[in-house]
């Protein structure tokens, strides 16, 4: 399968129809691709225009050949998500082998073997702190990894040891405690990641003008914004 890519806001992306048809009315649009231990890493989504009339993109430019890829796929109350692998990918166009439901849970069955096996023969060190940020910032020179996570794994990783909270804004606190379910306190401190330190990022993705700063309301916040993590691999 072949689809052509489009840009919205500069990024390369395919619609949330270009791989299987998704009624957003009632399923929640996504793409997703499953990393080297079987986990889903969500890719970006960009929307276009407002309302009824808001079109839901997905950003391509993290893909890379070999990829196994899902996408939200249904209709009413039937779910048939598009699971596949990329072929090749240019700046026009991305390829892809649509993979039946037992060589997808196949692929996904491997490498969550693989990471059992490795966990049980490896010793992960914790991290040294744990921060939430309202941006993927760079607090020191050093080598970060920062991918997009759900709001399940989220509510995970702020359900786990401790963390300090960064927010410097009243909504944006209030907004991550109504996406997670989990209260977030405002603080505005200043802090320097070391290596192994990690921070879950509640990131705009709209700017705003300088005066509307500490104006903003929650539910824009929600619509506008996405959530990461954050981690610094080396100095």
């Amino acid at each position: 399968m072949k689809v052509t890519l489009t840009r919205v806001n500069g990024r390369k992306v395919i619609g949330s129809n270009d791989l299987v048809y998704c009624n957003t009315k009632y399923h929640s649009p996504y793409l997703a691709v499953i990393s080297a231990d079987g986990e889903m890493i969500w890719q970006e989504k960009i929307y276009s225009g407002y309302g009824k009339r808001r079109s839901t993109y997905y950003s391509v430019e993290k893909l890379m050949p070999g990829d196994h890829i899902q996408a939200a796929g249904g209709s009413g109350g039937s779910k048939y998500p598009f699971k596949g692998r990329v072929i090749s990918i240019t700046d026009t166009e991305i390829e892809v082998e649509q993979l039946s439901d037992e060589e997808f849970s196949n692929v996904l069955a491997e490498r969550q073997q693989t990471k059992t096996k490795n966990t049980q023969t490896t010793t992960t060190a914790q991290p040294a702190a744990r921060y939430i940020l309202n941006s993927a910032v760079i607090t020191a020179p050093g080598c970060y990894d920062y991918r997009l996570i759900s709001v399940d794994a989220a509510k995970e990783w702020l359900s786990s040891s401790g963390w300090k909270s960064t927010i410097g804004y009243q909504e944006t606190a209030d907004a991550l405690r109504q996406v997670t379910g989990i209260e977030i306190p405002v603080d505005r401190m200043q802090i320097t990641m070391n290596t192994g330190d990690e921070a879950l990022v509640f990131r705009l993705t709209t700017r705003i003008n300088a005066d509307d700063k500490g104006k903003i309301g929650i539910d824009w916040i929600k619509e506008n914004s996405e959530i990461g993590l954050l981690r610094k691999v080396e100095a």
